[in-house]
This record gives C-alpha cells, structure tokens and sequence, in this order.
C-alpha cells in the first residue's frame, strides 16, 4: 500500500511538472536560453498525461473506484502545491526533481 501511494504521489508530481514543462510561460521559466522543438513539447505533453492516468490507475486499481479517486484528487492538489511553491522558488531545479519523481514513481509502482 506504501508504494502505491509513493508511486502515485509521485507519478503525479512528474506528470504535472512534465505539462508544466510544455506551457510557453513555464518553459522559459524552467529552461531560459533553450528553444524546444514542436515535437518535443508535443512528446513531453503526452508523457505529462500518460503519466497523470497511470497516477490515476493505480490509485484505483489500488484502493477502488470509491477511495482510489478521492484520495487521488487529495495527492493532485499536494503535488499541485509543491510544485507551485517549486516553480516560484527553486525553478531550475523542477526539471531534475520531475525526472528523478518519475523515476521512482514508476519503480513504486513495480514494487507494489
């Protein structure tokens, strides 16, 4: 159950960081002197909502329709908040800790 929930938690903080990472306002906040490719920004959006559902299963997979949403809607508005208070005080640094949230949340996952 531990690793679901971290799982969960933190595929949603990658997937909100990921499509943070698509918006124009947000792109040149995380990454001031690069221009991305349409492509890429279409690839990075895509990864953003697949893991955002994979966040999203899980928890309902996990705990059922009846706990699994609620509590799921409850870590999309934790990772929402850190990652305001992220983007406002430690920009730079949002793109590495999405990176390593993705990749722990996908192991959470597997362990579960």
């Amino acid at each position: 159950m531990i690793w679901l929930s971290a799982g969960s938690l933190l595929l949603a903080h990658a997937g909100l960081s990921l499509l943070a990472l698509a918006m124009d306002k947000h792109r040149k906040q995380l990454l001031p002197r690069r221009q991305l490719p349409v492509w890429f920004t279409w690839l990075v959006r895509f990864a953003g909502w697949a893991s955002l559902i994979l966040s999203l299963s899980a928890c309902v997979i996990g705990m059922g329709t009846g706990v699994g949403l609620p509590y799921w809607l409850g870590v999309l508005s934790l990772v929402a908040l850190v990652l305001i208070l992220q983007l406002a005080y430690a920009p730079l640094a949002a793109i590495r800790i999405a990176l390593l949230s993705l990749g722990l949340g996908l192991t959470g996952l597997l362990l579960q």
